[in-house]
């Protein structure tokens, strides 16, 4: 809620999660810190006009600077809903993961 040019939350709720308790304390606590020892996957559209790509981008890049094994799959043009796009490569993931197969990264070393 809190990266790139996403709209306020008091443009589409009665309340600001970001000010108002409970909610504040549980974004805060629901939000990643260091790193995570676990593969991740991040799929986004470029297009997205709803949650800016540019986050995820970021977030890619902090996370592959913390020694995080990532794969960012970028969907060109897609909007946000790109679930027609990721679903095959993202089903695949998962279905690697539970496999015991290593993740694969993008992340440059």
């Amino acid at each position: 809620l809190t990266l790139g040019d996403i709209p306020s939350p008091s443009t589409y709720l009665t309340v600001d999660p970001l000010t108002t308790e409970p909610y504040r304390s549980i974004l805060r606590e629901n939000t990643p810190g260091g790193p995570i020892n676990a593969p991740l996957l991040i799929s986004h559209g470029t297009g997205d006009t709803l949650i800016p790509y540019e986050g995820s981008e970021a977030e890619a890049e902090r996370r592959c600077a913390q020694g995080e094994v990532v794969q960012f799959a970028r969907y060109p043009g897609v909007q946000h809903d790109a679930a027609d796009e990721s679903a095959i490569m993202t089903v695949g993931w998962i279905v690697d993961r539970f496999a015991g197969r290593p993740a694969p990264s993008t992340c440059s070393r």
